[in-house]
């Protein structure tokens, strides 16, 4: 399996709610990407906070699937040149039920889609992150990723960093923790 394919059957295999089918979203919570000349800034009208992403080189990626893919609060953004993906969700703090659980719930999913078992794997705290740290193992190079989850004021953000690189697994790792750290929660005004 290629790895852009292995990439996306990881994020379609995610467990998040969706939408039923023909159903309407109301707006209010619906997913709203604003860009500006530096970054972009994601909210959803019934949640109290928002994320802003630096552009760098980071374009919005638009996609319709099933699984997280369908969520009417699911982002996807790709920086190319440097192998970077950033992907989730925003949802109701409601629906979290802790990072062992949340990653029990992925990697049984993963299991049900005969995927393979990822590599090197830590929980950890990064700033206010809950945060799984894997590898994949792919033919050349280096595949690192980082789940994290934001819980605050009633919404569970979940962010999903991908680092496809030729360099080391330490380099991967160095970069996608950067790209998590240059991401910022803040309340909406």
């Amino acid at each position: 399996m290629r790895h852009r394919e292995l990439m996306m059957a990881l994020v379609a295999s995610s467990v998040v709610i969706t939408p039923m089918a023909g159903t309407a979203t109301p707006v209010e919570q619906q997913l709203a990407i604003t860009e500006t000349e530096d970054s972009f800034r994601l909210s959803v009208p019934v949640s109290r906070l928002v994320m802003t992403i630096p552009r760098g080189d980071f374009t919005v990626v638009h996609e319709s699937g099933s699984g997280a893919t369908a969520s009417w609060r699911y982002f996807h953004f790709e920086d190319a040149p440097h192998g970077i993906i950033i992907s989730g969700w925003f949802e109701s703090a409601q629906s979290y039920g802790g990072i062992k659980k949340f990653w029990k719930g992925e990697t049984d999913a993963w299991k049900k889609s005969h995927l393979p078992n990822p590599k090197d794997t830590s929980i950890v705290k990064i700033d206010k992150w809950d945060a799984i740290l894997y590898d994949m193992k792919i033919p050349e190079g280096s595949n690192t990723h980082i789940r994290s989850e934001w819980v605050e004021l009633g919404t569970w953000i979940d962010v999903h960093i991908s680092v496809t690189t030729a360099e080391s697994i330490d380099a991967a790792r160095a970069r996608a923790m950067s790209v998590l750290r240059s991401i910022r929660i803040t309340e909406a005004s």
